[in-house]
């Protein structure tokens, strides 16, 4: 299966806003409710879910996931290591309509759950993670739980092709779109693509073929296609 590289996932941000009138808000929703979905098909409503999110669109994607996982029943907490000052505008939108289902979500220290969802840092990892998201991925790692992380493993530089040491270990990674550069099953466990609404003719525009899988399914197991 192709590998997107970090310059023609940066070059698809840029154009699908532009050429294709596809908003990064209407990107986030469908891949916030991806992840929700993949989580919903495979545990229980009983599991306590936390989603650990980052200050920028990755920790967007990780709130519409808890909202949507919320809504639908499952026990959810969500927690940024960032004061909400540092966090981006689009990140500070999300958590406002998940405060708005209530606020006892949004938790004040790191949680304990069973399930972990890495919402820190997406493909835009570049060199050795910083504080505050160091210690928040080692505390992921740390908990005896399942993780799936969130279109790349926090930690990993998809260009560089290197892992930091507390780079997040996941069971699942839900990547969107297209597989990204450097990614496999030993550093990102079980990957599924899911379809997040981009237009063939856009991945065509920067270099990617377009998958044929998504005219008949939305979220791909990769191993089916090895």
């Amino acid at each position: 299966m192709e590998k997107a590289s970090r310059g023609q996932l940066e070059e698809l941000d840029r154009i699908l806003p532009e050429d294709y009138g596809i908003s990064v808000g209407a990107l986030m929703e469908a891949a916030g409710y991806q992840v929700a979905d993949f989580l919903r098909q495979e545990f229980s409503s009983g599991v306590k879910i936390a989603v650990i999110c980052g200050r920028g669109y990755n920790g967007a994607d990780g709130l519409v996931a808890a909202r949507r996982l919320f809504s639908w029943g499952f026990e959810v907490e969500v927690f940024t290591p960032f004061d909400e000052e540092e966090l981006s505008d689009t990140v500070v939108e999300k958590l406002e309509a998940l405060k708005a289902l209530d606020q006892s979500v949004v938790a004040r220290d790191f949680p304990s759950a069973s399930i972990y969802v890495d919402a820190l840092i997406g493909y835009g990892m570049k060199g050795d993670l910083r504080e505050p998201v160091e210690s928040a991925a080692e505390k992921i790692n740390d908990w005896s739980a399942e993780t799936i992380s969130i279109d790349v493993p926090t930690g990993l530089d998809i260009e560089a092709g290197t892992l930091d040491r507390n780079c997040v270990r996941p069971d699942y990674t839900v990547t969107f779109g297209a597989l990204k550069a450097s990614m496999t099953h030993q550093n990102s466990g079980e990957i599924y693509v899911a379809d997040i609404g981009i237009p063939p003719q856009a991945l065509d525009k920067v270099g990617l073929d377009s998958p044929d899988f998504f005219t008949q399914v939305s979220l791909v197991d990769i191993r089916d296609f090895e």
